[in-house]
């Protein structure tokens, strides 16, 4: 069963009538809009690839599916913005000074672009030093970062920090997997004690092994480059793709009010307006997400209103799993002090069954007690605030962790990724710590 976060809150108007002059109030629900960040008109690409020795397997075959990304990458970074600027870089422990192109990836297609005498700075790969620091200029950037996520003592916690930085700040972070043919050697398995040599799998034919296109900008940029990457890569069959992001909508608002079943609502109905005594409430714009209700009598029955709003997730971005439940009551009157739960809400507050995001539609269930609710005039605004996120199966699948080294070395088995589930799995829990209202309407209620 899954649970929903909900945000209540619960304006409750009361009037004291002096004359028959109608009033008019300003509309009691609060407004809130989530806006995705649009795609950049001009764009930096900043494209870092590691060059230690471990990578070179994947261009030691011809037509590799390592090579097939190279070129194009370069194409989508020179062409999926009107304007766009890019430069090339190398790395190891550290990203080398100077780019070594400012228009493609051909040199990273050659077996000398991974020397097999290495320079100390290229002897192992610390991944975080390619990961540019933020600042004033990230929102028009993508930083682009190829590797096979093997980092000097295993220590992939070190690539994990400076990405959760990004989430935080509103970035999203985009994580291509692509299993591509390799002929030579993967160092660096797995962790190393002091004294102990790395261990290391030899592909003497071509196998499969995983390599990693990270992707870290704004949402909509991330999905621009993707988009047009995929144009060329969709023959390649093992890719995989996913998108960390704090926010999981482009549209906030939910419409409810033509899309809802109050069969089992007897004594409720939907109403075009709000008028209660000499109370008028203005109607805003653009208003599907508010549904006014009237009650009519009493009721000893729960009501239970059924919805199934338009639901707008961004593409490739996590499934939700689970809501949690919270809720703020605020009041509001006109008269003197007075307890307004014991004397005026006596309600056990409006709940939501299980919800499913099935296609592009929501499944949530709202149940009023009305026999509690005293004669007047009330706002209920709901957001709905995700809790949980889905793990996606290939993280796993595609993983393997230290107690398994030994049958991964006896197999040479090449097409895994050490530690590739916690990885992604502490980007999920941070992403999940951020989270953003997924869906928000509201209720104006008339007794």
């Amino acid at each position: 069963m899954y649970k929903i976060l909900a945000k209540w809150s619960i304006v409750i108007p009361i009037f004291i009538f002096i004359n028959s002059c109608y009033s008019t109030y300003k509309f009691p629900c609060r407004t809130s809009s989530t806006k995705v960040d649009s795609k950049s008109q001009n764009i930096t690409n900043k494209i870092y690839i590691d060059k230690t020795l471990s990578m070179q397997g994947f261009v030691n075959v011809s037509g590799s599916e390592y090579v097939r990304v190279l070129r194009r990458i370069s194409y989508v970074a020179q062409n999926a913005w009107a304007n766009s600027s890019s430069d090339y870089y190398g790395f190891g422990k550290k990203v080398e000074e100077k780019p070594f192109s400012n228009n493609n990836a051909k040199a990273a297609e050659k077996a000398n672009f991974y020397p097999t005498k290495p320079p100390d700075y290229l002897q192992n790969a610390l991944i975080q030093t390619a990961i540019p620091s933020l600042d004033n200029n990230s929102k028009d950037q993508i930083a682009i970062i190829i590797t096979d996520l093997y980092q000097e003592k295993a220590e992939i916690d070190d690539v994990k920090n400076p990405l959760i930085n990004y989430i935080q700040q509103g970035y999203a972070v985009g994580i291509l997997g692509i299993k591509s043919k390799f002929k030579g050697t993967i160092y660096d398995i797995g962790t190393v004690t002091e004294g102990q040599k790395p261990q290391e799998i030899t592909c003497d034919e071509v196998c499969q092994h995983p390599f990693y296109v990270i992707l870290i900008g704004k949402y909509n940029n991330i999905k621009n480059f993707y988009d047009a990457l995929q144009l060329d890569l969709q023959g390649i069959q093992d890719q995989k793709f996913v998108v960390f992001n704090s926010q999981l909508v482009d549209k906030l608002l939910l419409d409810i009010r033509n899309n809802s079943n109050f069969s089992q609502a007897k004594n409720i109905k939907p109403r075009n307006s709000i008028q209660k005594g000499s109370v008028r409430m203005k109607i805003p714009e653009d208003s599907d997400w508010i549904q006014r209700l009237e009650i009519k009598g009493g009721s000893q029955k729960i009501q239970t209103i059924k919805h199934t709003p338009p639901y707008s997730k961004l593409l490739y971005t996590l499934d939700i799993e689970a809501w949690n439940k919270d809720f703020k009551l605020v009041t509001y009157n006109t008269g003197g002090d007075f307890d307004i739960t014991n004397q005026f809400f006596s309600l056990k507050l409006p709940e939501m069954s299980d919800v499913q995001a099935e296609e592009k539609t929501l499944n949530f269930e709202t149940s009023l007690e009305t026999n509690k609710l005293q004669k007047g005039v009330y706002s209920i605004t709901v957001d709905l605030i995700p809790q949980k996120l889905k793990t996606e199966p290939w993280w796993e699948s595609w993983s393997f962790n230290e107690t398994q080294i030994p049958e991964i070395i006896g197999k040479k088995d090449a097409t895994k990724t050490y530690n590739l589930l916690p990885f992604l799995s502490d980007l999920k829990m941070i992403t999940e710590q951020q989270l953003k209202p997924a869906g928000h309407f509201c209720y104006v209620i008339e007794k």
